[in-house]
């Protein structure tokens, strides 16, 4: 998937392709499994997140920046993706570990997206909607920059 999304990140940027398309692509795959009523409980939640941030990231993106660039909008959806990937490959390695272990590593995730903002919101109640839940499979901040955020994690993990 990585080598995928890679080839179709820089194919895109090199062919001058429709504004925003690979955060179009990955909205509409998320918006695909969350609306697929075949879709497991977990591969569901994990889509319904992605959805819930990459339209927080559009509309805040609007709302605050004088003018959002479609490589801003595919950028962070595209490390969005990274960073799921990495999250969902470490929660199953993690299998094995002990509770505390595993929580560990979760928190390393939660921080770093709390971590690293992207628009410095401070509406709490939005982007904290994921962590108050304390039952979401994906406990992260809304307002990301998800390439800093997996950066931070990748360091973590070393």
């Amino acid at each position: 998937m990585k080598t995928f999304l890679l080839t179709l990140l820089l194919g895109v940027f090199a062919v001058g392709a429709n504004a925003q398309e690979i955060y179009k692509i990955v909205y509409r795959n998320a918006e695909q499994i969350v609306n697929d009523p075949n879709s497991g409980v977990t591969k569901a939640r994990i889509a319904q997140f992605k959805v819930s941030q990459l339209t927080y990231l559009y509309q805040k993106a609007f709302e605050t920046m004088p003018e959002v660039t479609d490589r801003f909008l595919d950028t962070q959806a595209y490390y969005l993706t990274e960073f799921m990937a990495l999250y969902q490959a470490e929660l199953v390695k993690s299998s094995k570990e002990t509770p505390e272990e595993r929580a560990k590593k979760v928190m390393i995730f939660l921080d770093a997206t709390v971590s690293n903002p992207l628009f410095n919101d401070t509406d709490e109640e939005t982007i904290y909607a994921y962590i108050k839940e304390g039952t979401e499979l994906t406990p992260f901040s809304l307002d990301t920059d998800w390439q800093k955020a997996l950066a931070a994690v990748k360091a973590q993990l070393k």
